[in-house]
């Protein structure tokens, strides 16, 4: 009986559509791919209950052409999603200024943008994020809660945080701003040491890049730390006026499209620096970061401080729509110089180093630098007296009127490492002159959300040319080499 039912109803549906339950028109057999996509569209958009409109249908139908390709670079964008990430690429974000990091106590402010909604509104460096909209915040849900409170906003939406300062709570409701991200940062470090950080290949950073580079060469820099950490890419085109400071008349990178035919993308004129670089990479430097490090790399022009990079070594093109959106489609994979592959695999740093303070401790002395001096606080952190803003973990912890600080920080203080002896099972700390061993229960270690910690006392007793004071909630690291 079931059997029977499910035959009627099926035979309904199809004389509904108009069709013969046993027979195919030979007309519908022979369609080609389009008339078959506007056939179906038809037919959905005519007699399904939803009364779905043709616009819908076509979006969905596009949007499932592209999930089909399984490639997260290959996106479509209406016309408004097109305009929010061209705005992205050119260094725009839609949020209120801040910085978040944390600790033992939970989330807190670690930095305040400038003239941003949060500095307007009166938020501060080192205030506790309790809530978001309502929402509890902890250190595992901040991004979400965050990305939930943003979803759907537009500029001028407002967003509600619960502030913890002292033993005070406080309620700021703030509006949304579209912030633009410094593209460029530039500070002097002692010993001329020359530091320049860059957030992403945009359309104008190159001119920014030289503007700051030539002011740190006015300032007599002997080497420089180009920082691409948290760098996603961009142009290729300002990928290569960037790198003209540095390679002069070779090959950038080659890119071979799916029918294995190669472009090479030359650097044409530029200049080769007469001074050591270290260029400083993480998990998020990607695409035109990778060229660019990898170029340097293949031809020894620097030394790569960090983890892997990110691995895209694809390229996209953007291709306009009729309706005003446009089609980001991955066309073409790049090589560096040397012929080796970036995508999945990314630029193999010449020095591993985990943790964004103790990367750029690694930079500094690898930029020829010999004396350290690392001031931290629980918002920031200070290198040889200049400060950076946002820590990222707990800075320090108090215990038993000892200090307790990450221990691949201060092994980068030392110049040395943190390994880990598989046979002992011991924590290995060694700086190739010294090297001790400890277990990761031993009254010198704590760990907390995964992050081990080293009494500071312990390691002055181990490598004696680290010192350490605890003064004013700050702690202050110093070495020399």
């Amino acid at each position: 009986m079931q059997r029977y039912r499910f035959i009627c109803i099926t035979m309904l549906i199809l004389l509904i559509a108009g069709l013969s339950p046993f027979s195919l028109s030979a007309k519908a057999a022979e369609a080609d791919s389009s008339s078959k996509i506007n056939e179906i569209l038809q037919m959905i958009h005519t007699n399904h209950l939803s009364d779905a409109s043709e616009e819908d249908l076509i979006e969905a139908a596009i949007q499932g052409m592209v999930d089909s390709l399984d490639d997260p670079y290959t996106e479509y964008f209406s016309k408004d999603e097109l305009a929010d990430y061209l705005k992205a690429v050119e260094g725009g974000y839609l949020g209120i200024g801040i910085t978040m990091a944390h600790d033992e106590n939970g989330v807190y402010i670690a930095d305040v943008a400038k003239a941003s909604p949060a500095s307007q509104i009166g938020l501060l460096k080192g205030d506790y994020i309790q809530r978001i909209n309502e929402k509890k915040l902890t250190f595992n849900n901040s991004d979400i809660v965050f990305e939930e409170a943003l979803s759907g906003s537009v500029e001028g939406s407002k967003i509600t945080l619960s502030i913890k300062r002292g033993n005070e709570i406080k309620s700021f409701t703030i509006p949304l701003k579209t912030m633009d991200i410094p593209t460029v940062t530039a500070k002097m470090l002692p010993e001329g040491v020359g530091y320049l950080a860059l957030s992403g290949f945009t359309a104008d950073a190159d001119k920014a890049f030289t503007a700051a580079l030539n002011e740190l060469k006015s300032q007599r820099m002997k080497s420089l730390i180009i920082d691409l950490r948290y760098n996603g890419g961009g142009y290729i085109e300002t990928a290569k006026a960037i790198a003209a400071h540095f390679i002069k008349d070779q090959l950038l990178m080659t890119i071979r499209n799916k029918d294995g035919l190669e472009k090479p993308i030359m650097v044409s004129g530029g200049t080769k620096a007469d001074y050591p670089i270290v260029i400083l990479v993480n998990e998020y430097s990607a695409s035109a970061s990778e060229v660019f490090a990898g170029a340097m790399q293949d031809y020894k022009l620097a030394e790569i401080v960090g983890v892997n990079t990110y691995g895209k070594g694809v390229t996209q093109n953007i291709m306009p729509v009729y309706n005003g959106g446009a089609l980001k489609i991955t066309t073409e994979e790049y090589f560096t110089p040397k012929d080796n592959p970036v995508n999945h695999i990314g630029i193999k740093p010449d020095h591993e180093v985990k943790g964004d303070v103790a990367q750029m401790i690694k930079a500094y002395y690898a930029a020829g630098a010999k004396k350290v001096q690392l001031k931290l606080t629980k918002t920031d952190y200070t290198l040889n007296q200049i400060q950076f803003a946002g820590y990222g973990v707990e800075a320090y912890i108090e215990k038993n009127k000892d200090i307790f600080v990450p221990t691949r920080l201060i092994m980068a203080i030392a110049d040395g490492v943190v390994g880990w002896d598989n046979e002992s099972k011991l924590m290995v700390l060694t700086n190739g002159k010294v090297t001790t061993m400890l277990a990761t229960n031993s009254v010198n270690i704590l760990m907390r959300d995964g992050i081990s910690y080293v009494s500071a006392s312990y390691i002055h007793s181990k490598f004696p040319e680290i010192s350490w004071t605890f003064i004013n909630k700050t702690v202050i690291l110093e070495a020399s080499h």
